[in-house]
């Protein structure tokens, strides 16, 4: 391939070609040469207005460089990046060159009247059956493997409403809706299917999905699509929509085309079935079988909304690692199922499938179920349904993209999700929620994972099983506590909490380690039933109540019930209880006090207790500095 600058005279032809769509302003050129059918470019450190739409414009030139007389000058869309930059597919295949023109509209111009056309980016899988119009390099069409395109047409509110021509090639075409902004062409009658390109990126045109892993260092390979003209020059063809005449100019989307690790994809998709296999359909050992949840489904392709059309094929992809380019993959992925099961264990065994969704009647291309689908798994050999499996979902590992799956770093950096399984007659059960397919292991034969119980009972009882109780992850653990002779439960602490006077203890689906500890108390002795034999009074100084001489019982408490104050001596009072006996003793009460007169200190000891009071002496009122107040029992 040769480049260079582009001539001002191929400039002047790009803007003439287009001023009447105010496309005069160029920001850009540069001159190419090649043998390729399609050239991709890569072009970065254009300056220009990133306000407005930018174009390509693409002038024939001879072999001085100059524009070739009255060529036409078919138009380009152009869809730069964040950063500025851009990719541009053009046509290859010439011995004099052409001149790449990059045009925006004026300043202070209407804006430009273009419909752009671009083919939609869409990801498949090798395999399927494809569309029949792609065009190889010797512009003839072929059956081939390669989707069947769709488009997206900007520049119009409804680009149901256009109206394709080529007057010259007295041809035309309308526009049908797929739905979510993607478009197709239906071509008048007698006329041949909208045609499109595959290029690689050494710009080979091709027309097979078929590559090696080794040759592109991945799990995919990608294509530009490109509208094909044939014999319908570019700038010869129009868009028309009421009064108003759009110029068309062409984008180039992009196909992905996943790998498929079987030499022939289709042993690896079976059709979606619409119903659960029967109690004696079991599924033979190494397939699989997607079925529709109750209720049914829908299907869209890829992560477009575009609802599959009639004569869809929806598949179930069941597909093995790639290792067949010489990476482990299976070792990388051995490794992260074991990272996630607690550690690797020489008895487990592994049986590893990348699922996915496809159409096989659209090339394989990868689709969605609105409500997902359910995934019936067969018993690998050797197994049943009681073996103890576990199914684990590497996530993110589409076969495409920055993770791939190609590198093994891709492996070990993943998510691995533990899947929720049920075990049929049929196989093993499972429902994938939409779009969440990628790489699934299925493990059995596994050592299970133990976890430890430690069991404590203090002096007094016991607790059973003791010690360090080795439990398998998942399952239930009991324990029994049992008190001795004389002794009884005072508590039990699980995991130092504590859990109440329980006699056992289960441990439900245990998933870690922990602690039960049993303690014990005297017991107290209820002594055997008898007749009281109740003991005198017993008092306080401010009740009484009757003990039994037998047992300890106590009865009849109750407060005293004193009876007046009476004087017994120079300055002495007593009361005493009419229940009990009890004498309260005072010393010189005030004048006209009664028996429930709070002046008198209620006691009942002999303590001597000094209150602030007054003393009648001689008609005087003396204040007194205190009274000493003492109580004792009546005796006789």
């Amino acid at each position: 391939m040769k480049l260079g600058n582009a001539s001002a005279a191929a400039e002047s032809a790009a803007t003439t070609a287009y001023a009447n769509q105010s496309l005069t302003t160029v920001v850009g050129s540069f001159w190419y040469e090649t043998t390729a059918g399609t050239q991709p470019f890569s072009v970065s450190d254009l300056t220009y207005d990133t306000t407005k739409p930018l174009y390509a414009a693409l002038v024939a030139t001879d072999e001085t460089g100059a524009p070739v007389q009255d060529a036409a000058v078919p138009l380009y869309a152009v869809a730069p990046a964040a950063d500025g930059s851009f990719s541009l597919s053009v046509p290859g295949q010439n011995t004099t060159g052409y001149a790449v023109v990059f045009l925006q509209e004026a300043p202070e111009e209407p804006a430009a009247k273009v419909v752009t056309v671009t083919p939609a980016d869409l990801t498949v899988y090798e395999g399927g059956d494809g569309y029949s119009a792609v065009v190889g390099s010797d512009g003839a069409t072929t059956e081939n493997s390669l989707p069947h395109p769709m488009f997206r047409i900007e520049g119009v509110d409804d680009p149901t409403g256009l109206a394709f021509t080529n007057e010259t090639a007295n041809k035309s075409w309308t526009v049908v809706s797929d739905g979510d902004g993607y478009y197709h062409f239906e071509p008048a009658a007698g006329q041949d299917d909208v045609r499109v390109t595959y290029t690689n990126a050494a710009g080979e045109v091709v027309t097979s999905d078929q590559f090696d892993v080794s040759d592109v260092s991945e799990t995919f390979a990608q294509y530009a699509v490109n509208l094909y003209l044939g014999e319908n020059n570019l700038a010869e063809l129009s868009a028309q929509q009421g009064d108003d005449t759009y110029a068309v100019a062409l984008g180039s989307g992009t196909l992905t085309v996943r790998a498929v690790e079987a030499d022939d994809p289709s042993d690896v998709t079976t059709d979606i079935a619409t119903t659960a296999p029967g109690p004696n359909d079991r599924l033979p050992a190494g397939t699989a079988l997607a079925v529709e949840p109750e209720g049914g489904t829908s299907y869209t392709l890829n992560d477009t909304g575009v609802a599959l059309p009639s004569d869809a094929k929806p598949q179930l992809l069941f597909d093995d690692i790639i290792t067949s380019d010489g990476v482990d993959r299976a070792s990388a992925l051995r490794a992260r199922v074991d990272e996630e099961l607690g550690g690797a264990d020489p008895a487990r065994q592994y049986q590893m499938k990348y699922l996915d969704l496809v159409d096989g009647a659209n090339s394989n291309a990868w689709i969605t179920s609105k409500n997902g689908i359910d995934i019936y798994w067969a018993y690998p050999e050797g197994t049943d349904e009681n073996t103890d499996f576990s199914l684990l979902h590497l996530r993110g590992l589409h076969r495409d993209g920055d993770q791939s799956g190609f590198d093994v770093a891709d492996v070990s950096g993943c998510e691995a999700e533990d899947v929720t399984i049920e075990k049929t007659t049929q196989g093993i059960r499972f429902h994938v929620a939409p779009g969440d397919f990628s790489p699934y292991v299925l493990t059995w034969g596994s050592t299970p994972t133990q976890h430890t119980i430690t069991a404590t009972a203090g002096e007094g009882g016991s607790i059973s099983p003791s010690g360090a109780v080795s439990v398998a992850d998942g399952a239930d653990q009991a324990f029994t506590i049992a008190a001795a002779d004389g002794y009884q439960i005072a508590d039990v602490k699980v995991d130092g909490v504590s859990v109440g006077r329980v006699g056992s203890y289960t441990f439900g689906a245990v998933t870690g380690d922990h602690t039960i500890e049993a303690t014990f108390e005297a017991a107290s002795v209820t002594p055997p039933a008898h007749d009281h034999v109740w003991s005198d009074w017993k008092h306080d100084e401010t009740s009484h109540w009757r003990v039994c001489e037998e047992c300890g019982a106590v009865a009849d408490r109750s407060d005293h019930v004193f009876g007046a104050w009476e004087q017994v001596g120079d300055g002495l009072w007593e009361r005493t209880c009419t229940v009990c006996g009890y004498v309260q003793q005072g010393t010189t009460p005030t004048e006209d006090k009664t028996a429930d007169d709070a002046a008198i200190p209620r006691t009942g000891d002999d303590t001597n207790t000094t209150l602030p009071g007054l003393l009648a002496v001689g008609g005087a009122a003396v204040v007194v500095a205190g009274l000493a107040l003492r109580a004792r029992r009546r005796r006789g």
